[in-house]
């Protein structure tokens, strides 16, 4: 395995205890993430948490076979996990904007299938990618059926409106704070509604929702508008 630094971009929860940890590694530029093994909270709070905008140092070997879109995929040695910095928010905005796409389509591909809920797909084993960075406009948090969504408009013009919103922190905030127990909504738009911003987007592993087709689904991971201070 090779020592990395790798800023992290995208820390997202999944099922269960598990989270999707990924980011930039800062020599190559590449978008790596840390897949195998799959974190998880515990670990996470381990190393007294981890953030996007932390510069991490890890020990990483990319997939030999990856399976598209997920090609960002590595195995990685949670041993050597140290934190070492936090990036600077100007300094992260200007990285990831230098590699942001201009539209979904772009970054992704055309979608295949369209859930009950709104939200698109993508098929397993097809794509060139799973992580990008998005130029977006009238970014809204939304909340649809118990569900925190980002509705935003790419530079092709088209608005997204079912995403959901995977960032842990957010996700998790309620549980330690009681403004955001009946505020949260009210509090993830503060935060994060913007006239523009870059957005972190990704596909989910292939699942299929109750009732729809299987696909992977899109999802936003992060939102980079201006310096977190409540999340």
């Amino acid at each position: 395995m090779k020592r990395l630094s790798v800023v992290l971009t995208d820390v997202t929860e999944m099922s269960g205890d598990n989270v999707c940890i990924a980011g930039v590694d800062l020599a190559s530029g590449r978008t790596v993430r840390l897949s195998d093994r799959t974190p998880t909270r515990r670990m996470l709070a381990g190393h007294g948490g981890l953030r996007p905008g932390d510069v991490v140092d890890v020990k990483f070997d990319p997939m030999r076979r990856p399976e598209a879109p997920h090609v960002e995929d590595g195995r990685w040695d949670h041993l050597t996990l140290h934190k070492a910095r936090v990036m600077p928010f100007d300094e992260l905005h200007a990285l990831l904007g230098r590699r942001a796409f201009r539209s979904v389509e772009e970054a992704f591909g055309r979608h295949a299938v369209m859930g009950r809920n709104g939200n698109h797909g993508w098929k397993r084993g097809t794509g060139a990618r799973s992580l990008a960075t998005l130029r977006a406009t009238d970014v809204r948090a939304t909340l649809s059926r118990d569900t925190l969504r980002v509705e935003f408009t790419d530079g092709a013009g088209v608005t997204w409106t079912a995403a959901p919103f995977q960032d842990l922190a957010v996700k998790t905030h309620p549980a330690s704070c009681e403004a955001c127990r009946c505020q949260h909504l009210p509090n993830v738009a503060a935060e994060f509604d913007a006239g523009e911003a870059l957005l972190r987007i990704g596909l989910t592993r292939e699942f299929a929702p109750s009732g729809g087709p299987g696909g992977c689904w899109l999802q936003v991971t992060n939102i980079i508008a201006r310096p977190r201070e409540h999340f």
